[in-house]
């Protein structure tokens, strides 16, 4: 043919990288990766800058609402454990939650915030 193995084996390498596949033997996986919203670079913006917001706004609330945030969400302490903590019964830490989470979603003015796509989750 006129080539040396070397060029074929780089020519082949190159044609390879444009093969074809069946749809069929196509992963999930694979076909995901176009649809994954979480990985888009304004989509990882725009949680970071949620994410500033809400701790800015956490921020400016009273120690003791910060407190009750802080002993759910990031220590995962249960109502029980946090009205221990702070000398009250559980239902009060309930409406204390409660109230904080609204104040939250008035100073971040998220309108309808139990069908936003961003929640506030427990720490992992």
């Amino acid at each position: 043919m006129g080539k040396d193995l070397e060029d074929f084996h780089r020519e082949r390498g190159k044609a390879k990288r444009f093969e074809t596949y069946s749809m069929e033997v196509v992963t999930e996986e694979v076909m995901a990766i176009a649809d994954d919203a979480s990985q888009q670079p304004d989509v990882i913006v725009e949680e970071a800058e949620f994410m500033d917001a809400v701790t800015d706004a956490i921020a400016e609330l009273p120690e003791r609402e910060q407190l009750v945030m802080q002993l759910y969400y990031v220590e995962e302490f249960n109502l029980k454990e946090i009205g221990e903590t702070l000398g009250v019964s559980e239902s009060r830490v309930s409406q204390i939650l409660s109230s904080v989470v609204k104040k939250l979603r008035g100073t971040l003015k998220l309108e309808n915030a139990g069908t936003e796509a961003v929640k506030v989750r427990r720490a992992a």
